[in-house]
């Protein structure tokens, strides 16, 4: 059995050169691997009050005019995933990035959001953060996405159609199992798929649905388990940090074996740390805007301050003389 299908691109077909403009879908809610746990958006409790005009960055660069290639002009969730409408700037840098979107030289999108609330789990011995409630902030250009599966579009109408175009089952089959992988879905989801003969756009949209359901649950069937310590808790990473920060003002100060990981961060150094947990890009960032974001969004860094400051007044307290004696 073959299954034709019309000729497939990398060019974005929704590039419009005179407008400056290209549609994408920025995210699929896919999973992503960060440091320590698996983390995945929910794409129904995105808020995209602030999405609307919000810039598109040069991979996440936001130091200075430079950096901003364009605006979002619309957005809106659709069933592949978020959808955008981007304008790009009339300068020159702007206008080559666009150019080689519309040629198909750069392809890879990626997003910087806060998070409101997280949703903490387990799969096995995986550690995950599902963001329930977050707000997408800008769309960045990049090199190296982290969700697969956002794209410049090629609009609803497709490519001419190409007769010489033919996916054999065996490759729909593969493709199908490529779609499962990225969506965190099940062997035993894709040999469904298989068996129904679904074609891999059907497969993505069903995929698409299943991730949806899997969000919305709200019960969980878990195999019991013990943890005496888990070493990416924020609790526990907030008082090694907290310990390390502290024995940089008191170097008398014996660091305890586990807070020795962080003893060569300096202040700044761990702000940025924790924004990468947190999923926060912080790459080209000014100091003072790093340590502005780890102070204002979900990030352990008011954990950690919180923790050297209680160290700080214990020993002040301990030092002082008691009046009652």
């Amino acid at each position: 059995m073959t299954i034709h299908l019309r000729a497939a691109s990398p060019r974005a077909s929704t590039v419009n050169h005179e407008e400056r403009t290209v549609e994408a879908i920025i995210s699929t809610g896919a999973p992503v691997q960060r440091g320590g746990f698996v983390e995945r958006l929910d794409l129904t409790g995105a808020d995209l009050s602030r999405l609307t005009g919000a810039p598109v960055l040069d991979a996440h660069r936001s130091a200075s005019t430079r950096d901003q290639l364009g605006v979002v002009e619309a957005a809106e969730l659709r069933p592949e995933g978020l959808w955008v409408r981007m304008r790009f700037r009339s300068n020159d840098a702007a206008r080559a990035v666009l150019s080689d979107i519309g040629d198909g030289t750069l392809r890879g999108l990626s997003i910087g959001y806060s998070v409101a609330e997280w949703q903490d789990g387990r799969e096995g011995a995986q550690r995950t953060r599902t963001a329930k409630r977050w707000m997408p902030l800008e769309v960045s250009i990049v090199p190296v996405p982290a969700d697969a599966g956002a794209h410049f579009r090629n609009g609803e109408s497709q490519m001419p159609e190409n007769e010489n175009a033919v996916l054999t089952r065996a490759e729909a089959n593969a493709e199908i199992r490529s779609i499962a992988t990225t969506a965190g879905l099940t062997r035993d989801w894709a040999d469904a798929q298989i068996d129904a003969e679904a074609t891999p756009e059907s497969a993505r949209e069903a995929a698409f649905a299943a991730m949806r359901q899997r969000s919305a649950e709200t019960t969980t069937r878990t195999t019991r388990a013990e943890i005496t310590v888990d070493h990416t808790d924020p609790a526990v990473i907030a008082t090694r940090a907290g310990e390390a920060l502290f024995a940089r003002s008191h170097p008398e100060h014996e660091l305890s074996a586990p807070a020795r990981q962080f003893a060569h961060m300096a202040f700044t150094d761990l702000a940025r740390d924790c924004l990468r947990r947190a999923g926060i890009a912080s790459s080209g960032l000014s100091s003072d805007t790093i340590l502005t974001r780890a102070m204002h969004t979900t990030s352990d860094f008011p954990l950690i301050l919180g923790d050297a400051v209680n160290r700080e007044m214990r020993g002040a307290y301990a030092a002082a003389p008691s009046g009652i004696r």
